[in-house]
């Protein structure tokens, strides 16, 4: 996804629009984490170990990229994004979709074609549902953490075998 999509790549002269522009959907995320929190707070589910904590985080990585940029998450973004120039409008990927034009949708389609912009939601919605519903949470972050970690896993393997045929080929470039 190119730069423009993303909310901090403002162009000078443009923050005023761009204020406008995100204070809603901004003014929503703090309303509700803010409310979140002192329900959480009141109920005592407050902490958590280096273990939930890096469950959390793997989950919030999946849940972040899944709805941002995988073919599943279509049926979230759709309602926001609309056929980029030049792509198949059938087409489901991120990469062929662009936010729709102005308004409050169009500031969450900017939103939910970026992982790091959806990272702090995706962190809201599982901090929230394990102080909130506990058992469940723990079930649906643990469930998410193995998924993110099975994609950061497949990452790591395809860039160590790429490595590993550069090194090959480097090798027989060398011995000729």
């Amino acid at each position: 996804m190119d730069s423009s999509h993303h909310p901090a790549h403002v162009p000078t002269g443009a923050s005023t629009s761009a204020a406008r522009r995100y204070a809603p959907v901004m003014g929503a995320f703090s309303i509700g984490a803010g409310l979140l929190t002192h329900v959480a707070t009141r109920r005592g589910r407050t902490d958590a170990n280096a273990l939930e904590l890096t469950e959390a985080a793997l989950a919030t990585f999946f849940i972040a990229r899944m709805v941002a940029k995988e073919k599943i998450g279509a049926v979230v973004r759709e309602p926001f994004v609309q056929p980029a120039p030049g792509t198949d409008p059938a087409d489901a990927h991120a990469d062929a979709k662009q936010p729709v034009e102005g308004g409050i949708r169009g500031s969450i389609g900017e939103l939910i074609l970026c992982t790091r912009c959806l990272g702090p939601w995706a962190a809201a919605a599982v901090t929230f549902g394990n102080a909130l519903a506990p058992q469940h949470g723990r079930v649906a972050t643990r469930l998410f953490a193995l998924a993110g970690a099975n994609i950061l896993a497949q990452a790591a393997q395809t860039n160590l075998a790429e490595a590993a045929n550069r090194a090959v080929a480097q090798r027989d470039a060398l011995l000729g």
